[in-house]
């Protein structure tokens, strides 16, 4: 492999996902046929917010051989560091739904049996006999936040 050496402000994981979308002939299968980048990006990037001071960092890019490197110094010339990457953008949105999910405590205990308990006490009655699309809608709404409140607080449940 050769190795390349860039000095600048880099945002590593959105700089990976340039280089690929560039170059996808430089993703390959492992042995088990999961995806696997077949070149290296490394470098001691300064983790501030977008908008402050960032000083110029060292990254090393180790490629194959055989790869020309011309169309990734375009790449690395035209990369913003203060742009989040996909995989950012979707972590931080995790983070933030999950923070403001916490707001409702008391939904982390519901199981199937206390969410059907409380659909009949609190919302049959007023819905069923007037509005039973609205009803029927109305539960499977609820049994979907069940289902996220289980995928999204797995630590929460009695296993």
């Amino acid at each position: 492999m050769k190795t390349y050496t860039f000095t600048g402000q880099f945002n590593l994981a959105l700089l990976m996902d340039e280089i690929l979308g560039a170059a996808p002939e430089l993703i390959g299968l492992n042995s088990l046929g999961d995806p696997v980048a077949l070149f290296a990006l490394t470098g001691n990037v300064d983790r501030r917010a977008a908008g402050d001071d960032v000083p110029d960092t060292e990254i090393e890019l180790r490629l194959p051989d055989e790869f020309e490197i011309t169309l990734l110094e375009g790449v690395v010339a035209a990369h913003d560091y203060s742009i989040q990457a996909r995989s950012q953008v979707v972590s931080a949105l995790k983070m933030s739904a999950k923070a403001e999910f916490s707001n409702y405590p008391q939904w982390l205990g519901w199981d199937k049996a206390s969410l059907e308990s409380w659909i009949t006490d609190n919302v049959e009655a007023e819905f069923k006999a007037s509005y039973p699309n609205t009803f029927a809608l109305l539960s499977k709404m609820a049994h979907v936040l069940l289902i996220l409140v289980d995928y999204t607080f797995p630590e929460q449940k009695d296993i």
